[in-house]
Parts: C-alpha cells; sequence; structure tokens
C-alpha cells in the first residue's frame, strides 16, 4: 500500500507532511509544539530547555556522582603522593608502622586533594585511605606468598647466606676470596643457592686458615718493614708478658720447656721495647684471657675480666701509637682484619651453624643468632662496632639480638609434606589433611626476626597503593573500575 492509499483511506489530505504533522504532532516529534523528546524513560521540556523530568525507575533516573573531576584529579594524585611520600620516609620501620603511616599519608593527601577539588567533605580522605589500605593490603599479601610459597625457605636461606658473604668480603677481603674460590669445587649435584656451602667449607676445610695466615704474615712483614727496627714502648704490654708462666721453677730451672720458650721470645729488649711481631703476640694472648679467661690464657689468672679487657685496650692503643706513623695504620689494619674474620670463621664452624639436606646444604640461622647472642662482647671486640653492627644486621634482618628465627622443617620444596606423611610414614589424619596446605606453601610456619625478607620493593608498594587509590577515585565518580587513565588525565 502506498501512502497515497493510505491517505485516501484515512481521508487525511495534504500529502505526507500533512499525515506526520497528524500522527507526530505539529512539532514531528510526537510532543506537542513546543515541547522535545529527550530519551527513553524522560517527560518532555519546552524547547530551548535543558532540563529532562526523569520518571522514578527508569534508565534516566541515575544518581549524581559523588566527585566530579576537572582537567586535573587533585585526589588521586595528593593520595598517591602522600602515601608514597609517608611509605618512603618510614621505609626502615617495622612493616605495620610502616604501612600504618602509608594509609595516613594517603588520607591527608586525599582529603587536600578533595578540597582543592570542590568535593564533599571527607569524601577525599575516604578515597585516600581506602584507597591506600587496599595496596598495602595486596603488598601485605605479596609478601606473605613470596614467604611462605614453594622455594620461599630456599630462597629466604639464599639471602641470609648471602648477607653474611658481604660481612665476610667487607672485614677480611682475603676470606672473602676463599669463599669465592670454594665455589668452584662445590658438587654439581648441589641444588639452591651455593652461598651457604661455600662459606661453610672455607670455615672448615683449609681454605679459610690459609687466607687468613696468609694475609696476617704479609700485613705483619709490611708493619716489620715500615716500622724499619723501631721498638715499642708500652706497660701494658709488659704487664702482660710479667704474668706468663716463664716454665721456671724456684731453683730456675726448666720444668716447662714450651711455656719457657714462649716466655723468652716475647721478652722486651733490654731497653723495655717490644717488636712489633712481639706485640702482636702479646696482644693475641691477652685479648684471650680477656674474653675467654684462664682458658684462653694463663694471663688471665687472679685478674677479673673487666680489669682484663681495660689492659687489653691499652696495650693496643699503646702498641699502634708507639710505631711509626707509617706503620701504625698497616699493623692496625691487619690485626683488625685476622680479627674480625677469624671471629666469623669461629661462629661458622658451630656444629649446628649449618643444616645437611640431600644435595643442600643450609644455614642454620638459630644456631648462629645463639652463638652471636652468647659471645657478643667478644665479637664486638674483634669486630669493631661497623662489622658487629654489619654482622648483626645480616643475621637478625635489623631485629634485636637474643631473638631467633623458627624454621620449618625440610628445604621448602613442594614435596617436603607429602614425603613426610606418606613416604615415611610420618603423623596420622590431622597431618595428611594439612599436608595439602604444606604442599602449596611449604614455608608457611616459618618466622623470620626483624625485618625478613622478601619485602615488596617500594616502588612496587607505591604502584599498588595508586592502583588502589584510583580504582576507589574511580568508582566514587561512578566511573568503570580500570586501570587506564581516566578522563581528563
Amino acid at each position: 500500500m502506498g501512502v497515497e492509499d493510505l491517505q485516501r483511506d484515512l481521508g487525511v489530505g495534504g500529502g505526507v507532511d500533512a499525515l506526520r504533522a497528524d500522527l507526530l504532532g505539529p512539532s514531528g516529534n510526537g510532543w506537542p509544539s513546543g515541547m522535545e523528546f529527550l530519551g527513553p524513560g524522560t517527560h518532555a521540556a519546552p524547547s530551548g530547555s535543558s532540563q529532562a523530568i526523569a520518571e522514578p525507575g527508569s534508565e534516566g533516573d541515575v544518581a549524581p556522582p559523588l566527585v566530579q573531576h576537572g582537567p586535573f584529579d587533585f585526589i588521586t594524585a595528593l593520595s598517591t603522593l602522600g602515601s608514597g611520600g609517608a611509605g618512603l620516609a618510614a621505609r626502615s620501620a617495622p612493616p605495620l608502622l610502616r604501612g600504618t603511616a602509608a594509609i595516613l599519608g594517603g588520607t591527608l593527601g586525599g582529603e587536600a586533594g578533595g578540597q582543592i577539588q570542590g568535593a564533599p567533605r571527607g569524601m577525599g580522605s575516604l578515597i585516600g585511605g581506602v584507597g591506600s589500605a587496599a595496596g598495602e593490603g595486596v603488598g601485605a599479601l605479596w609478601k606473605w606468598l613470596s614467604n611462605a610459597g614453594i622455594g620461599a625457605k630456599a630462597n629466604i636461606n639464599e639471602a641470609q647466606s648471602g648477607a653474611l658473604k658481604d660481612v665476610i668480603d667487607t672485614v677480611n677481603p682475603s676470606l672473602g676470596g676463599a669463599v669465592d674460590a670454594a665455589r668452584h669445587n662445590l658438587s654439581p649435584y648441589l641444588k639452591g643457592g651455593d652461598t651457604a656451602a661455600a662459606i661453610q667449607e672455607t670455615a672448615l676445610g683449609q681454605g679459610g686458615k690459609q687466607a687468613l695466615g696468609g694475609a696476617f704474615e704479609q700485613g705483619m712483614l709490611n708493619t716489620t718493614l715500615a716500622a724499619q727496627g723501631q721498638g715499642i714502648t708500652s706497660p701494658a704490654l709488659e704487664m702482660a708478658w710479667r704474668r706468663l708462666p716463664s716454665g721456671l721453677d724456684a731453683a730456675g730451672n726448666v720444668v716447662d720447656d714450651l711455656a719457657y720458650q714462649t716466655y723468652r721470645s716475647l721478652a722486651p729488649a733490654p731497653n723495655g721495647t717490644f717488636s712489633a711481631s712481639q706485640a702482636e703476640g702479646l696482644l693475641a694472648r691477652l685479648g684471650d684471657a680477656a674474653f675467654k679467661g684462664e682458658a684462653g690464657s694463663p694471663i688471665a689468672r687472679g685478674i677479673g675480666g673487666l680489669e682484663l679487657r681495660q689492659l687489653y685496650d691499652r696495650a693496643r692503643q699503646e702498641t699502634i701509637s708507639g710505631l711509626p706513623p707509617q706503620a701504625g695504620p698497616i699493623m692496625d689494619a691487619t690485626r683488625r682484619e685476622f680479627a674480625g674474620g677469624n671471629a666469623l670463621m669461629e661462629a661458622t664452624r658451630e656444629s649446628q651453624a649449618f643444616q645437611g639436606l640431600p644435595n643442600r646444604v643450609m644455614l642454620n640461622t638459630p644456631s648462629v643468632q645463639k652463638y652471636i647472642s652468647d659471645n657478643r662482647a667478644e665479637l664486638q671486640a674483634k669486630l669493631g662496632d661497623e662489622g658487629y653492627r654489619a654482622l648483626t644486621d645480616a643475621i637478625y634482618a635489623g631485629g634485636q639480638v637474643g631473638t631467633r628465627d623458627i624454621l620449618t622443617p625440610g628445604s621448602g620444596e613442594a614435596l617436603n609434606a607429602l614425603r613426610q606423611v606418606y613416604g615415611r610414614g610420618q603423623g596420622g589424619a590431622p597431618q595428611i589433611v594439612g599436608s595439602a596446605v604444606r604442599t602449596a606453601f611449604p614455608n608457611i610456619g616459618g618466622q623470620m626476626t626483624g625485618r625478613g625478607f622478601n619485602r615488596v620493593d617500594p616502588a612496587v608498594q607505591a604502584l599498588l597503593d595508586y592502583l588502589g587509590i584510583k580504582a576507589a577515585d574511580q568508582f566514587t565518580s561512578g566511573q568503570p573500575v580500570k586501570l587506564g587513565p581516566m578522563p581528563g588525565q
């Protein structure tokens, strides 16, 4: 049927335009003249007006966004700046305190941005606080997974062993070189990191002794050459010498040949001075007496520990100052490196300092931590304040000396729990159920003292905080939550 036929049947004249006017109204849009159709779910409004009256429950019944964005999103920008800045400032604090500081910084920054942007009072702080908290929560979960998951124990142990190796390199470079050389002689079947195995081989094998002895002999030779025959006058050294057993009886007969030879070899010259090598020999014996008592040297007989340590300090200072200016620093560095290196080797020679597993050697940190705690005075004296701080930071991760790590059994592989429960027949039904969890998270029971390891990188944490803040900001502005740029950014 054509338009003309329709017109004829309806009795409407005037062509197509007249028909449209009769059906749709004079305005041609289905609304009375002077009104406009603004979309589904809306009433009409007078032409020229920008207002539309929405029907309740219709698509047009949309609440305005809580936050209006202009050309620049101040809330996201200042929240991220506040969260990242506070987290960076508190980076050395415990994780909970650092996270709280980041959330507080994000909250304050968000409120400042909201005031600039014209948001309702409290809206900016809500966005910044919730978004920062979400980012910090994701970071905490990330850290937990990286510390409890498959291979986490081996990775943490290698990091701790590497930190100890850095201390060895700093305290005695020759000893550090011996550890590096030991890596080349390890078994090809060794799994995981090789730092702990190399340190153990150096401490218990000949490599460590040769490195320490060779460096010390060379240093003392350099000291003697630099001294050019000048002797050392030291009342403290003479007192220490006189306290050595002479090996003679009351009649002057030799009754202990070894003691007699030692006593004679360390005797001062007729002018009362000691050579550099004699001074070192007396200092070594005096140091043993000061920190180990009579078990270390007979010099300690009848003298208290505090008095011995004071005597040792005086003797060391008089020795270094009694040498020529070019020789004193050489001897001081030689003694410090030898004493520090030997102290580290003694700590790692302890019977439980390492844990041997199938094709693995791991540093047994609780045992090393106990050794450091029990011998802290001696270690501090031999390593010096700086070396001692480096050692405790490496082993305790900044924690208090006297605390301990709690290690999970095994090497942290995925099959550890299954081997223990099924293959070795250990444990009953509860352990069988728990083996599923421990298969996915083998290191779930481990606890590290101090700041721990596998911390989220500050840059990554700042990014997580930003994404959390941005998601919260987009939600309140009525936009779909996405990671891409927002309008106006």
